[in-house]
């Protein structure tokens, strides 16, 4: 009983670090795309 309450607590753990990793790389990405929409919007003038 207690090896499933851990594999079930694994796998929550995976889940919420999974969301968290999602979330700081869809920052990182749109922080990116603005930057090159920036500097496209700057270099043409």
């Amino acid at each position: 009983m207690s090896s499933d309450y851990l594999d079930e607590k694994n796998h929550h753990g995976y889940l919420v670090e999974m969301i968290a990793f999602a979330i700081v790389a869809g920052l990182a990405a749109w922080s990116l795309a603005s930057l090159v929409v920036t500097l496209a919007q700057t270099a043409s003038g």
